[in-house]
């Protein structure tokens, strides 16, 4: 009775089925390639116009594709597969394919969410989302942490762990500047590895290298946690000290070049002494005055004899 009923109707039905936006009807050949379809798949692949002569392929996802059924005719099969449209998320489409005598009718529909199926999957999705954020947080920590030891390889000398020339240049131009617009003290102190050529032909480059990694930690774990000591070249190295006038600078130079001299180094065999120049900034310094001025100063400290502390005659009568 149902089916005398539908039949009576089967053309308003064919109607309802090709404008009917939610549902899929789409016929292909047995090379998958479109020969007709309703407007429901226009509007839900956001189409322009009819994709005659694409293939099905072109829609759904790869899974999709391999998994099409091509039943016999008057045959019908299950299927579900992932849509993809234009400009458009994928969505799922739940149906069944008929086997017509030289083609096949794929019948489907883009399923509604119910009201606790949208809870459902609003939740499930709201999972995802958490993962994916705590997963994306993981890979920032990940670069940042990336990022530092890079900026730490380009700022540091391998040898000593101290700041290299680069670094320091760029932290001495900045505080420079800061000392200079607010009229601040601002001290350089360069110093120098006395005799340290004569270490290095007579012991090797392997003890010199060590006698820098020595005197370098000396110079680290004693100097103030605002200053900033570099490796300036060779066995040279340099001392920002902002906030610091000359005869400071000298009494932590003094202090260093001390410890270096008491410095018991039993795998040496002989003795280490450090010579220093100190330098203050003046109204009328550049930033590459002040460098030779230090220059200058450690200079003298070597001329005068070595394993002590000059300061910079200018910075002497400024002070």
């Amino acid at each position: 009775m149902f089916k005398k009923y539908l039949s009576l109707y089967q053309e308003s039905l064919f109607q309802y089925f090709e404008q009917m936006s939610s549902i899929v009807m789409v016929i292909i050949n047995s090379n998958l390639e479109i020969i007709g379809c309703n407007q429901g798949l226009i509007k839900l692949l956001n189409l322009s116009h009819e994709p005659i002569g694409r293939t099905i392929s072109d829609f759904i996802s790869t899974e999709s594709t391999k998994t099409i059924p091509l039943p016999s005719p008057n045959e019908i099969h299950p299927f579900k597969f992932l849509f993809q449209g234009e400009n458009t998320f994928s969505f799922l489409v739940f149906g069944t394919i008929i086997g017509l005598n030289d083609s096949y009718l794929i019948i489907g529909e883009k399923p509604v969410l119910t009201g606790d199926n949208t809870i459902s999957t609003i939740s499930s999705l709201n999972n995802e989302l958490t993962d994916l954020v705590r997963e994306l947080n993981k890979k920032n920590k990940a670069l940042e942490k990336a990022n530092d030891t890079i900026q730490k390889l380009m700022n540091t000398d391998p040898l000593t762990n101290l700041w290299n020339r680069r670094y320091f240049m760029i932290q001495l131009e900045s505080a420079f500047s800061f000392a200079k617009r607010h009229h601040s003290p601002l001290s350089l102190v360069m110093a120098d590895i006395d005799h340290f050529k004569t270490v290095n032909d007579i012991h090797g480059h392997s003890v010199g290298d060590q006698v820098l990694i020595d005197v370098s930690n000396i110079f680290i774990k004693n100097s103030r946690i605002e200053d900033i000591v570099a490796r300036f070249g060779g066995e040279e190295f340099i001392f920002l000290l902002p906030q610091t006038h000359s005869l400071v600078a000298a009494n932590l130079a003094e202090r260093l070049r001390k410890m270096v001299e008491d410095y018991h180094f039993p795998q040496y065999g002989f003795r280490i002494t450090v010579s220093f120049g100190v330098a203050e900034k003046t109204p009328n310094d550049t930033l590459e005055s002040l460098l030779k001025n230090a220059d200058d100063a450690l200079y003298q400290a070597k001329r005068k004899g070595r394993n002590q502390t000059f300061i910079c005659q200018k910075t002497q009568r400024q002070n």
